[in-house]
């Protein structure tokens, strides 16, 4: 098995949601209520072109 490698942000991320109530539970607006209070600058959009 490969071991996977995440970007500190990422890792915390994962271990944030990774517990219930999970993302889909609340519906569309609970999880965008979810991750709009998730710090933003943790939160980075990946590099164009991607």
């Amino acid at each position: 098995m490969n071991k996977h490698i995440l970007e500190p942000a990422a890792w915390e991320l994962a271990q944030a949601t990774s517990k219930s109530p999970f993302l889909y539970e609340p519906g569309p607006e609970g999880a965008r209520k979810v991750l709009t209070r998730w710090p933003s600058s943790r939160l980075t959009p990946p590099p164009s072109g991607s």
